[in-house]
């Protein structure tokens, strides 16, 4: 099972935006929509755990996002989310720690929300969608066919919690 934390930044960062409070009352519907995913890791290995495993989630702004692109992708632009899978080894130091986390451009995922006429839940919903599966293995970046596997698992855990909308890899 997947647990999605808020950071505590994000806390501090978004107290007074009605998005956050939404968003926070929302994960616990997402988390149950991914529950029954395989897990990929590098090559066709499947895992699957039915300990909850947490993945801490950041609503930042383009300027943020930017950076850490930078920093990581050397992209010199904003995007709107990026994850990090810290369960590559499946190896844990601590039991608390989180086996990734995803960032989420607030900012690009308000403009998002009007360009593809979702509410803005329903994209940060589908953001939060794509991220985990990045941080559970899946990469539309290393094939077609990998692309349609994510796309398939994108598509179903939307269906899962009510969003017959297109997946983050059907725009």
């Amino acid at each position: 099972m997947i647990q999605l934390t808020l950071s505590p930044f994000t806390r501090q960062k978004s107290k007074d935006d009605l998005t956050y409070g939404a968003y926070k009352d929302f994960l616990p519907r997402l988390e149950r929509a991914f529950v029954g995913t395989k897990w990929k890791k590098k090559g066709s290995r499947t895992l699957r755990t039915k300990k909850k495993e947490e993945v801490l989630v950041h609503l930042v702004s383009d300027a943020t996002i930017q950076k850490i692109n930078y920093a990581y992708r050397k992209k010199r632009k904003s995007t709107d989310v990026l994850s990090f899978s810290y369960a590559e080894s499946l190896v844990k130091i601590f039991p608390h720690e989180p086996i990734g986390e995803i960032f989420i451009s607030l900012d690009t995922a308000r403009k998002q929300s009007r360009i593809f006429k979702t509410g803005i839940l329903e994209e940060l919903a589908i953001l939060t969608v794509h991220g985990v599966l990045h941080v559970l293995g899946y990469d539309h970046e290393i094939g077609v066919k990998e692309a349609e596997n994510m796309r398939r698992q994108e598509a179903l855990i939307l269906k899962k919690i009510g969003l017959n909308r297109e997946a983050l890899l059907e725009r």
